[in-house]
Formats: structure tokens, sequence, C-alpha cells
């Protein structure tokens, strides 16, 4: 029983721990027009696969499928601004209504080289993709979670316990900054601790040097 109960604490605290992924940032037109904005590796909870009109795919170099998200797309409308007239909104809310931006998380893989975008099994967009070229140069689409080109200061906060203190982290995100800046205070305090003891040790030396001396005298 008390196997069982380490078991589902632990299966409950990786299901809420994110996993290393990839995030692509996409637009979506009600009439299938697709653009591929944006794609890195993150720390983030992978997008759970529904019943939908779109499937989302990461291909390798073979083109082989090595993961799908399927989803509905909802394109939403802002609505009538406060104070609008109807006829004043009505070019907003076509505008607004037609064009929607998606952000579809994938487990990460290594080998993933393309990305892939179907509406009824019909392709509206597939683009190679490149997370690490290896040329030595930190350059965009890639971070130190993906590629060995990039140090940890690389413009992407990674604030992961992993004894890595991430200098992209704003103060108090990553908790190992925290760590090694308490650890410094603590070193620091020590050293102050042991300058003022040592000094209170040479005064005492110099103390009982002069005694010793003003009896020799006498």
């Amino acid at each position: 029983m008390l196997v069982l109960f380490f078991l589902m604490f632990f299966s409950i605290v990786n299901a809420a721990t994110p996993e290393k992924a990839i995030l692509f940032v996409v637009s979506i037109t009600k009439d299938s027009n697709a653009t591929l904005e944006n794609y890195f590796a993150t720390k983030d909870f992978i997008t759970p696969s529904e019943a939908g009109d779109y499937s989302f795919e990461l291909l390798d170099e073979k083109k082989n499928l090595l993961y799908k998200i399927n989803a509905n797309v909802v394109f939403h409308s802002l609505g009538i601004p406060y104070g609008w007239p109807l006829e004043q909104s009505k070019d907003l809310i076509k505008e607004t209504s037609t064009y929607e931006v998606l952000y579809v998380v994938f487990p990460f893989f290594n080998g993933a080289s393309y990305f892939r975008i179907k509406k009824y099994d019909k392709t509206i967009l597939e683009k190679k993709i490149n997370l690490c070229n290896y040329n030595g140069t930190c350059e965009e689409h890639e971070n130190s979670l993906s590629c060995s080109d990039c140090s940890a200061s690389d413009g992407f906060c990674v604030p992961d316990a992993d004894d890595m203190c991430d200098p992209d982290c704003l103060l108090g995100i990553d908790p190992d900054c925290e760590q090694q800046s308490s650890s410094k205070t603590e070193a620091r305090g020590a050293s102050a601790t042991n300058y003022i003891l040592f000094g209170l040790l040479l005064v005492i030396v110099l103390i009982l040097a002069y005694n010793i001396k003003k009896r020799f005298k006498k």
C-alpha cells in the first residue's frame, strides 16, 4: 500500500512538471492560410490532442511522423468596443474574427526537422525547421535547451533547479540564482567572521607578549 502511495505521488509530481518541449507560434486565417511565426525549445506542458478539423504534425528528416496533435481552431471576435456604433465596428469585427494566433507545444525530439499543419487531411502548411545547426554561433530558433552553440546566456530564461543560474532570468525566477547568491553571502559572512577571529587572536597574542616582556624586565 505504501509503495502504491509513493508511485501515485511521483506520478502526480511528474505530471505537474513541465517537459522539455518545442513551442510553435502559428497564425491561421479562416480561409486556411497558415504562417509559422516562430519556434524554439522550451520547458512547457504538451498541448493535449483532441478531436478537431486541424492536425499539427512534427516530422523527422525523412518526413516520418514523430508526433501529432489534433485540435479545433475557434476564431474569436472582439465584439463591439464600448461606445462604438454598430456601423463603425463592422470592419473591426470582420477582421478580428478571421485570424487566430495559436501556441502548439510538442514533446522535444532531437530529430525534429519538419512542422506541418493539415485541415481535413489536406496540408495547408509545411516548413523545414532547425533547432541547431552546430556552427558555433547561437542563432534564431536556437537556445541552450536545444543547441550546444548556445550558452546559458542566450536570451532565454530556463528557471529550472538544475544547479545553473541562468543570467537571462529576472531576479527571483531561477532558484539556482538564489542559492548561489545565498552561498556567496554565507561565504562573505564566513570570511568576515574569520577576519574578526584572527584580529582578536592577534590582539590576545600581543597582550600576552607585552605582559611576558614586562615580567622579564622586572
